[in-house]
């Protein structure tokens, strides 16, 4: 339910209907959309084991080519000279660059002498404000301000401006058909683009880091659930739902239907979702902007919460486990039957459910609607990890950066994919039975540290060896979701209020929805929650996006 807007600049609306085919996110402006590169879909590397069923969906891959090919043999892209990176850690520190060969391998391989300046999650927001605030952008910025951090406020009202100052107008070099010259990055899917708001006022100022669109949803634990009710059974509705979690909920064995976790808030927004409200926001065609908790939808799904928990059908320690990654330690440890997880976060449980004895199976449970007739709903991604900026520059350097971006782009399976992300072999990595690439220790310093990936990288595949069958699973997972995928139409739009304290009103917020959900507040108690986040400054969040919308557009 807490929709955290692309700090980027804004670009074309994302969104128009509330129910976007396969994750679409058509704007209906053709000015717009003419700064966006033609999509044409990469051709240089392996064939997928699982192709992408359409837009909106990602290929997949059984196992890594054993030899695989170049996909970029001509010359290095770099001039010989030194590219300073400014990226973010989500990993551990790598290993320094005169210690770590893979490193050097890669920057051989360029061309040019790659130094990054790795800057904490943390700390990233108050040190992306102090680069904006100077004159001595980096050759490639890492653009990442998560709302309710303590600068983005200054960050989000300003970035437009640094960008319009100090980074490289990419439009003359990728708008279009221009984007050819750098297939790998027409290659990344258009929604990323438009999603990531790499586009402001005409022109194209960001590159997007490409993720699925998927977004959340629940799944089972496969041998008790078809145990209960047989193979593969849907529930009909949420009363049918329901009775599936009372008829799984066993106290006196310690086993529970479903569970939550702090920063789940009772699952509000799945729920949602099944009772119809809009994903984040609603546009409504007179160009009304609406809030998923001003909807009735959202405030029958708030009353059926607090009717599940009220029956018994949630795990006790729901209100207590701090996270849903513990949550998830949970779910295969047989605590509960059904888990809430992105794609990425329930292969994991998959993985570690497998390992169990018995093992059991982890899969999706198939989409179904508050009330017999209602149409089915999947609240997706914005499908990217933000975005990378570069340095105004000479055009001859702007071509530079822009073929090192491509090879940093290389698809998936490539020769240069593996040295970006296994590093040097018998080194870094060595292989499986299967021909596999399996990082040593060594491996994660020198190469899956490194924030290559974080800078740019080829669009998003499944690809986890280790399960068997992941990639037709995942690939089944889209084809259930994606048609009834529904949007945000804020995604990719700016609001200065919103970055500044949007993500503490909605933290107010949620806590009294979920107050409401266990019963230490009426439901009567609703309305008031509501009027109590407009007040605060909601009222002015939808006043800047409509404004950022209708400015795009």
């Amino acid at each position: 339910m807490v929709s955290l807007a692309s700090a980027c600049a804004s670009g074309a609306p994302t969104a128009g209907p509330t129910r976007p085919a396969a994750g679409a996110t058509p704007s209906g402006n053709s000015t717009a959309n003419a700064v966006y590169p033609t999509y044409v879909p990469g051709s240089t590397g392996p064939k997928p084991d699982s192709p992408a069923r359409g837009p909106g969906y990602d290929a997949g891959f059984d196992k890594f080519p054993t030899n695989p090919a170049k996909a970029m043999p001509g010359d290095p892209p770099g001039a010989g000279g030194t590219v300073n990176v400014m990226s973010i850690a989500l990993f551990p520190p790598p290993a320094p660059l005169a210690q770590n060969p893979a490193w050097q391998a890669v920057n051989k391989a360029l061309n040019a002498n790659v130094e990054f300046d790795v800057v904490t999650q943390a700390d990233y927001p108050v040190k992306l404000g102090t680069v904006m605030a100077g004159n001595n952008m980096p050759d490639m910025l890492y653009i990442y301000a998560p709302a309710g951090s303590s600068s983005t406020l200054a960050a989000a009202n300003g970035l437009p401006q640094f960008l319009q100052s100090q980074a490289a107008d990419l439009t003359p070099y990728l708008a279009v058909d221009a984007a050819k010259d750098y297939p790998n990055l027409a290659a990344i899917p258009t929604p990323a683009w438009k999603n990531a708001g790499c586009a402001y006022q005409g022109h194209l100022y960001l590159i997007p880091i490409h993720r699925y669109l998927p977004g959340q949803m629940f799944v089972k634990n496969v041998t008790v659930w078809d145990a209960e009710f047989g193979q593969d059974y849907v529930p009909k509705n949420a009363d049918d739902f329901k009775r599936t979690l009372l008829a799984l909920t066993k106290p006196q064995q310690g086993f529970y239907g479903i569970a939550a976790a702090q920063d789940s808030v009772m699952h509000l927004t799945t729920f949602a979702s099944i009772f119809g409200a809009p994903n984040g926001w609603h546009l409504d065609p007179g160009g009304k902007l609406i809030k998923d908790v001003e909807t009735p939808e959202f405030k029958e799904a708030t009353a059926y919460a607090r009717d599940l928990y009220a029956s018994g059908v949630f795990h006790p320690d729901s209100l207590s486990m701090a996270s849903n990654v513990i949550a998830r330690t949970q779910f295969y440890a047989r605590k509960f039957a059904i888990h809430r997880d992105p794609i990425n976060g329930w292969q994991d449980a998959w993985r570690h459910a497998l390992q169990l004895s018995p093992p059991f199976d982890v899969r999706p449970l198939p989409l179904f609607p508050a009330h017999d007739g209602g149409k089915l709903q999947h609240f997706v991604t914005g499908g990217h990890l933000w975005a990378t900026a570069l340095k105004k520059s000479t055009p001859e350097r702007t071509r530079e950066l822009l073929r090192i971006m491509n090879w940093l782009a290389a698809p998936f399976g490539s020769a240069e994919d593996q040295l970006l992300t296994f590093g040097l072999k018998d080194v870094d990595y060595t292989l499986d039975d299967r021909g596999n690439p399996t990082l040593t220790p060594q491996g994660n310093n020198d190469a899956n540290y490194v924030p290559w990936k974080y800078t740019a990288q080829h669009p998003f595949v499944f690809f986890s060896p280790d399960l068997p069958n992941y990639a037709k699973v995942m690939a089944d997972t889209e084809t259930l979701m994606m048609p009834s995928a529904v949007s945000d139409p804020t995604f990719g739009q700016i609001s200065t209020t919103n970055f500044g304290k949007g993500f503490t009103l909605m933290q107010t917020l949620n806590s009294g929805l979920v107050d409401i959900v266990v019963g230490r507040r009426q439901m009567t108690e609703y309305d008031q929650l509501v009027k109590d986040w407009q007040t605060a400054g909601g009222e002015q969040i939808r006043k800047e996006y409509v404004e950022s919308i209708g400015a795009s557009g």
